[in-house]
This record gives structure tokens, sequence and C-alpha cells, in this order.
């Protein structure tokens, strides 16, 4: 069958599906669509339909924008394998009350596709086509593992309310609005654990209560993700709940190394919403805020049985240190604690030092194990890339100083000419002035 004609057998089987919850279904049922208009996204994982031909080229491209914001977030690869169709449509009589978006999973013999059904009025509503557009990413992407038999029932991916709207929300950028929401609660008494959090099924219906539950969603992401190897395991569990189809069960498969108890998970969830309250989690720390947040995070006060008071910097340390400190208690916990803090820090840290954070999380983890050699060496390799970042903020400074300066004058030309009288200090000051911004730069087209 080309694939002109899949399409068109897609497009029937969608327009046949009436108003329901999310399910897995096969078609046997043809309706005319020739009233609706098609348009293909770039990508072709998008096929959209509506009335007018302009709306349904628009919802290809708002599709393909959240699908480029998801793929960043998990930092993946921009393939696929099943198709995505987008209907919008006035509702027919029977669907007054039928929610504005719905998601279906379609099945055929022994391949799947998925549906997002839009009904007209109310206006389509772009914060819903998103949460639609990430719950059927999400979905492809699981299932995709997952052997589909002849004669024999599919049961998609059941996903996460916490899941689907955290990234929905940061791929919609709304990060600094629902920051402030988190704040808020906390300042009322009234923030949620993290068991809250992964416990709920379902969105709320009341707008303060799913405002609410969007903020601590999005920073519940955002954090784990945040977390050494975050996306990977993130893509880890999407795979262990298409496995298991059970939303408790496949959490604690891939995160039961990191959080042993659940009292250990809510003091990670408290760590984050307290550093939520000093921080944008919208806008990334300067690199100055950066390292003063590091270098202060990096001291353990250490007060002794009889009394003493000492600071340690941990950066650094020789071996003898590490030796002699591995097993105390005040160590474990001071590094259990500070290990949370460091994974919150490289959430907001300047990109350029996110790297740097991760090699002093690796090594604190390297010395809560014991692992005294493997614990040191990172610790030289996290101040190896520190001084190097150091010293490319530096140059980027300078450069940008310069530049200021440069710009600022009344007449630019003549204060080049002033600066650089032959044309081969010029040339040179060029490639000053490129070089260190070009070089940070190149690391985000990896």
């Amino acid at each position: 069958m080309n694939v002109a004609r899949v399409l068109v057998v897609l497009a029937v089987a969608i327009l046949s599906g009436a108003a329901g919850a999310t399910r897995v279904y096969a078609v046997d049922r043809p309706v005319n669509s020739n009233s609706l208009v098609r348009a293909a996204s770039v990508s072709r994982q998008f096929t959209a339909y509506a009335r007018d031909p302009l709306l349904s080229s628009v919802v290809c491209v708002f599709a393909e924008r959240v699908r480029q914001g998801w793929l960043r977030c998990l930092n993946l690869q921009s393939d696929w394998r099943d198709p995505i169709v987008i209907v919008v449509r006035e509702r027919w009589p029977a669907e007054l009350n039928a929610p504005a978006v719905e998601v279906d999973t379609v099945r055929f013999d022994v391949s799947l596709s998925y549906r997002i059904l839009c009904l007209t009025p109310p206006q389509l509503d772009e914060t819903q086509l998103r949460r639609a557009l990430v719950q059927t990413l999400c979905a492809e992407w699981s299932n995709r593992t997952q052997p589909i038999s002849r004669g024999q029932p599919f049961i998609t991916t059941p996903l996460p309310p916490w899941l689907v709207e955290g990234l929905a929300q940061s791929v919609g950028k709304r990060t600094d609005w629902l920051a402030a929401v988190t704040r808020r609660s906390v300042d009322a008494g009234h923030s949620a654990r993290a068991s809250d959090v992964l416990g709920t099924a379902a969105l709320p219906t009341n707008a303060a209560e799913c405002e609410l539950f969007q903020a601590n969603a999005l920073l519940f992401t955002g954090s784990l993700l945040a977390r050494q190897d975050g996306a990977q395991k993130l893509l880890r569990f999407l795979s262990e709940l298409a496995a298991q189809k059970s939303m408790t069960g496949a959490f604690w498969t891939v995160y039961r190394d990191e959080f042993p108890e659940p009292v250990a998970l809510e003091k990670w969830w408290a760590v984050q919403l307290a550093y939520n309250m000093g921080v944008q989690p919208a806008q990334n720390l300067t690199g100055a805020e950066t390292i003063r947040q590091l270098d202060e995070l990096l001291r353990i006060v250490v007060r002794r049985a009889d009394g003493s008071v000492n600071e340690v910097n941990l950066a650094g340390q020789p071996p003898e240190f590490l030796l002699r400190e591995t097993g105390q208690v005040w160590l474990k916990v001071a590094l259990e604690d500070r290990i949370q803090r460091l994974e919150a820090l490289r959430a907001h840290a300047h990109p350029r030092y996110r790297t740097v954070i991760g090699r002093y999380i690796e090594a604190e983890r390297c010395w809560l194990a014991q692992k005294l050699d493997c614990s040191h060496t990172a610790f030289d390799h996290a101040d190896k890339e520190r001084r190097v970042a150091d010293q490319q903020m530096l140059e980027i400074a300078v450069v940008l100083d310069h530049a200021e300066r440069a710009y600022a004058a009344e007449n630019f030309d003549a204060t080049l000419r002033d600066q650089f009288r032959t044309l081969d200090q010029f040339d040179q000051f060029e490639q000053q002035r490129r070089a260190p911004i070009s070089d940070y730069l190149d690391q985000f087209d990896r």
C-alpha cells in the first residue's frame, strides 16, 4: 500500500471514531472526508485536517515546534515510527459535552497511529493541543518497543499526568509564571509532597488546583531532567511504563537506586522547592553567580565530637583526607544533602558551568560510595574543566567590554582608525574578538 493510500485510509479511520476516552481500536467503518483540507508537516509525522486550509497548515507548524521542543528536552534524535493525525472539525450534535481535545490510539493490523481530535466551538486552544501533542509523542516513543500481534489486544502506554504536564509546560516556555505559583503555594504552607505529584491520576478540574499541579509537575519533571543522565532515565521510565503498564512500578524501577526510600524522595523534593524559592527557573544564573553558589556548596563546616569547628573545601582535598573522612556519619549526611543541592544548581546554572557541576556531582557520588580513587580523579577533572570555563568566560567578558566601548563611540569608524593603524592589527583584533565567543557558541551546535 503506497503512502497516499495509507494517509487516505488513516483519515477515514480518524473521522469514523466517536468522542470518548483514550483507547485503542480497529477501524472498519469509512466516512467521507472530502470536506476537510489536508496538510503534512515537515517531518511527515503529523498530518492535519481542517476545513480552513490555512488552519491545517498552521496546526502542522505548531506541532513541529512542539516536537522540536520535546526532542530537546529528552535529548532525542529527530526520528519516528508511527504517524500522528490531527483533525479539527465542528462538533456533531451528539458531541456537545465531549472534550475539546481528545487523544486516541488507532491500530491497523500490526501497526499503530495516533489521533488528536479537536472539536469546535470553542476555538482551538493552544495549551490543550500542546498537551495532547506531548502525550502522543511520549506514547509513540514508548510503544515502539512493544510487540503487536495479530488477534491479540494491545494496551497502549499509560502516561502519568505529571510527566505530560511537566514536558508540555517546558515546551510551552511557561516556566516563569508557573514557578511563581509554586513559590506562592510554599509561602502559604500548601506545598505538595512528591507522593502527591506522583499519585495524581488525572488533571484537576478546579482551575486553581490545576494551575498548582502544572507548576509542581513542571518543577518535578525539570528537576528529574537536571539529575545525572536525567533525560536517559526519563526515557527509561517511558520504556518501563510501556512494559509494566504501572506508573508507580515503573517509577521505582528506574529511580530506586537514587531514592532508596520514599523519605529520600521527599527530602529531594523539599530541596527542589526550597531552591525554587530563591531563583527564577526561567532564567539561567550568570557565570559569576553560578561560581559563587558552587563555591558555597563545596564548603562544609565540620563539627567534631570535641566541639571544634573546621570549614573544609571538598574540592582539591588530598587522598589522605578522603580516606580519613570516608565512612564518617557527618560526611555521609552532608554529601547526600549537597549532591541534591548541586543538582538543583545545575538545573539553573550558567550553561557553560553545567558540565563542571556535573563533574563535582560525580566526584561526590564516588566519595559517598567509598570509591576514593574515582572520587579524587573526578575532583581533578572538575577543577580542570572549571579553570577552562573560567578562562573562556573571562575572554568573552574582555571582548564584549572592548566591543561595548567601541560601539559606544560617536564615530565608530574613526575609533577603529585610531586603534588599528594597519590592516594586520585590525585582522588580529577580529580574530581575538570572534574566537572566544565562537568557541562558546559552538558547544550548542553539537
